[in-house]
């Protein structure tokens, strides 16, 4: 069985909008027992962030270090803050970080989605040209290789 890899897929909309004249982003990731998958994820976001923007780990109680990379991350990274609790599935780890979050946006990509270089820019633009309350995103399953099946 081959590992199945969701890549999103955004629409190429026309036009710029500068990054800086944005409102604050928080990035919501659900960090359970995703070590590996979680820094690949935040490889492709960091570069993307705006100065007021923030990072917001939940580690729900894995068992795999994940929480003490997210400790790291943190220390590293002034723009990520971790979020320890007990496990208790997607949904409650997703409040614990909601409650905790600032921004005017909240975005929650998975530990294992390899975002688009431009995937925050494009989530502004759609917002910005649509007023739409929710951005939603297409994807891309590849394979290990990042083949696209």
């Amino acid at each position: 069985m081959n590992p199945r890899i969701y890549w999103q897929n955004l629409h190429v909309l026309h036009g710029f909008i500068n990054m800086s004249e944005y409102n604050k982003i928080a990035v919501l990731i659900t960090c359970h027992n995703r070590k590996a998958k979680t820094l690949e994820c935040l490889k492709r976001l960091i570069p993307q962030l705006g100065n007021a923007d923030k990072v917001f780990l939940v580690d729900d109680g894995s068992t795999d270090n994940s929480g003490q990379l997210c400790d790291e991350l943190a220390n590293t990274h002034n723009c990520i803050r971790t979020i320890h609790k007990e496990n208790g599935g997607l949904s409650s780890a997703r409040n614990a970080g909601m409650k905790e979050a600032t921004g005017d946006y909240i975005i929650f990509p998975d530990p294992d989605d390899w975002v688009q270089e431009d995937y925050l820019q494009k989530l502004i633009d759609l917002h910005r040209e649509h007023q739409s309350d929710v951005e939603i995103c297409g994807y891309y399953i590849v394979d290990e290789n990042r083949q696209v099946d």
